[in-house]
């Protein structure tokens, strides 16, 4: 961000708070801003702006594609929307204010920003911008680059192990080229994290040493190569509201659980019937 020296009220102020994630390996406390919230006129950011088209695959085709291949691999983009700049005449629309020298202070924020609505297009758009510019260098990852990625998440594949650590070596060049740096890699072979070049990037997190992770919002066993599902039932005085949330909270978008959850879905009627709080 930058300190706007002459804020003439002209523009749009988003309100910020933290999130604290504690699952989180890398970025514990997030900024969410809200450009939802209406302005002076009534009217919010997000109310006068378009969602863009969806352009890159559905959740459920990405996962089937990567539970195709022999050899997996997965990595994510390490602050991929703070990565990718907003053009300067649009920077108005993106204020906030801060503390700067003992006094509160206006800053417009120089890149795509967390809760403004077109955010997720643009972060993608530029995505598969970088892989029409570098083609003629990477053919093959630049394929991959617009089919493999689910918004900052990448999963793919191949048959055999050279051809992963391939694809690896080959994807850090193309997304360096756009200045993205990849981080917490995980495979389902060990020997596809072997000798990555530690001088293309440099993170305290490069390499994901816990082999179970969350991937796409699925749990991913690396070591087994194998999906699971959790749950953490509270033990304190049950509800209906409390069920109702842990219900809410099944993420399955294979359907691989469609077996269980008419279970959990009966529990509540049953709590209905019984008049039970």
């Amino acid at each position: 961000m930058t300190l706007c020296e002459d804020d003439n009220n002209d523009g749009y102020y988003l309100p910020h708070h933290a999130v604290i994630k504690e699952s989180s390996e890398t970025t514990k406390c997030r900024v969410v801003f809200d450009a939802s919230t209406k302005s002076s006129t009534g009217i919010s950011l997000n109310d006068t702006l378009l969602t863009g088209p969806t352009i890159q695959e559905t959740l459920w085709q990405q996962i089937l594609r990567f539970r195709s291949h022999p050899f997996v691999i997965t990595t994510d983009i390490e602050k991929m929307y703070r990565q990718i700049w907003v053009h300067s005449d649009d920077r108005k629309f993106q204020k906030i204010l801060w503390y700067h020298e003992g006094e509160v202070r206006t800053f417009v924020l120089n890149i795509v920003t967390f809760g403004v609505k077109c955010a997720p297009f643009l972060a993608v758009r530029t995505l598969h911008q970088l892989a029409v510019d570098e083609e003629s260098r990477f053919p093959k990852v630049a394929m991959l680059l617009r089919r493999d990625f689910y918004v900052d998440d990448f999963l793919s594949g191949a048959d055999t192990l050279e051809d992963i650590m391939r694809i690896r070596d080959e994807m850090i060049k193309l997304l360096n080229r756009g200045g993205f740096v990849i981080r917490k890699w995980s495979s389902n072979h060990p020997s596809a994290l072997d000798n990555i070049d530690k001088n293309i990037f440099d993170l305290d997190c490069g390499i994901q040493g816990n082999p179970i992770k969350k991937t796409l919002g699925i749990i991913w066993d690396s070591q087994r190569d194998v999906f699971s599902y959790s749950a953490n039932p509270d033990a304190s005085a049950s509800t209906k509201r409390k069920l109702l949330s842990q219900i809410a909270k099944i993420f399955d978008p294979l359907g691989l659980l469609g077996p269980l959850t008419p279970y959990a879905k009966t529990l509540i009627q049953e709590c209905w019937k019984a008049n039970i709080t």
